[in-house]
């Protein structure tokens, strides 16, 4: 639960000015078992709110596809930052998402009942068609700063058959 807490309170903490955001970065294992779910979607609409003195863009998924939690065909999921009422917050390693563009997504829904994306790109997988079939590909920021001695820099790429086999038998042990 530290580590949720660690990302919670970077998304929280003065990063306002748009400048690098240091994390840890997760493994794939650590990133599911610590997601509350982990689906497949497209993003059809967004809309700003501020929430206190924070602004988040939140984006209306259609959920096409779920391997862990309690979604229905729709969820909506919170990125820190956008512009509201005049005034603009950017939180450095917040992804961009597309509205229309599939993606597989690691969530988490904390106390305040707002749902994230865990560990910022490091949850958010972009699909790629291949001839042997569907591939992920982790989102990657140039503003992201991974903490001194953390699990390395490389971006995970993998199938989407053995990323849900991976999904399944986590959630599954972690039951």
């Amino acid at each position: 639960m530290g580590r949720l807490c660690l990302i919670a309170w970077i998304l929280t903490s003065g990063a306002v000015s748009g400048g690098a955001t240091t994390l840890e970065q997760l493994s794939l294992e650590e990133l599911i078992r610590q997601s509350t779910a982990v689906v497949r979607g497209t993003p059809q609409s967004t809309r700003v709110e501020r929430d206190g003195s924070l602004i988040y863009t939140v984006y209306s998924f259609a959920i096409s596809d779920h391997w862990k939690g309690e979604t229905g065909s729709n969820i909506e999921v919170s990125l820190p930052g956008g512009s509201f009422g005049g005034l603009t917050q950017n939180f450095g390693g917040v992804p961009h998402l597309e509205t229309g563009h599939e993606y597989v997504v690691l969530l988490w829904t904390g106390p305040s009942g707002r749902t994230q994306i865990i560990g910022l790109t490091q949850g958010l997988f972009s699909m790629r068609g291949q001839a042997g079939g569907v591939r992920l590909v982790q989102a990657s920021s140039p503003d992201v700063v991974l903490l001194p001695g953390s699990a390395g820099t490389q971006q995970l790429d993998l199938s989407l058959s053995q990323f849900v086999q991976s999904v399944r038998a986590i959630a599954t042990a972690n039951q």
